[in-house]
């Protein structure tokens, strides 16, 4: 693929989280004040929806909830860019961007701030528009079941059950980037069987009343996480390095899909 589209945060003495047509996607903070993610999969043709949420950086001395000790801020941008290059105003095409400022003394917005903007990209109508809502409430049990069966399957190298999962989700990084579907399942797979051959894949256990599930998508899908971290996740390693695959789930009919 030639062009990708980029999401670009940049935060400053808060923790800022940016939101794309209703997904939470990158977040950042006073240690780590930028992040990026390609986001061709969650771009919209037409009316898209840009939001910033920002809170006190929980870890700094005196933090209250919600009130600025020090002037603090964010801005998230929409970039369109090269493969393989960093995303910056200097190289890549600005396509929406808005700020959030908060003033010493100020208090930080209750809700992420929303900016929409129009984009004539030519993207299908992904599956997740038309997904039944979701009830975290009624759902949760079954997603939490659905998070452990995944846990435990990738601990035993079975990743086939993960990947097919997956499908929905696969089939629609295919049409955003360009590429075959099977193309994609194969570097998945390839990846979960190195994990499992380096003893690397041995997943934190998501458990009942610890794992949240997260509204996203309109309301239709659930996001698996444990505190800010996916559910599913390796434990760090002896060098501290940690493995996770994000689960936006939409439950059908009383089973899971992995949209996204």
């Amino acid at each position: 693929m030639e062009r990708v589209l980029v999401l670009r945060l940049e935060a400053s003495e808060c923790v800022a989280e940016a939101w794309l047509n209703g997904f939470p996607l990158v977040r950042a903070n006073p240690l780590a004040r930028n992040a990026a993610l390609q986001v061709n999969e969650f771009v919209l043709e037409g009316d898209n929806r840009l939001a910033l949420g920002l809170r006190p950086d929980a870890k700094a001395a005196g933090a209250a909830p919600r009130l600025a000790f020090s002037a603090a801020g964010a801005r998230v941008q929409l970039l369109l860019g090269r493969p393989g290059r960093v995303a910056s105003d200097a190289t890549s095409r600005v396509l929406a961007e808005f700020a959030v400022a908060v003033a010493e003394g100020e208090m930080f917005p209750s809700e992420p701030v929303e900016h929409r903007f129009d984009l004539p990209v030519k993207f299908p109508r992904w599956r997740w528009q038309d997904a039944p809502a979701a009830d975290p409430i009624a759902d949760y049990a079954r997603v939490t079941d659905f998070a452990q069966r995944m846990a435990v399957a990738l601990f035993r190298g079975e990743s086939e059950s993960f990947i097919l999962a997956s499908r929905v989700r696969l089939e629609e990084l295919a049409v955003a980037y360009q590429m075959r579907a099977s193309e994609i399942a194969d570097r998945m797979r390839s990846r979960l069987q190195l994990l499992h051959a380096t003893k690397a894949l041995r997943p934190v256990m998501p458990v009942l009343g610890e794992m949240q599930v997260r509204p996203c998508g309109g309301g239709r899908l659930l996001e698996c996480l444990v505190g800010e971290e996916p559910a599913l996740r390796t434990a760090p390693d002896g060098e501290g390095v940690q493995h996770a695959w994000p689960m936006r789930i939409a439950v059908i009919e009383g089973h899971c899909h992995v949209f996204r």
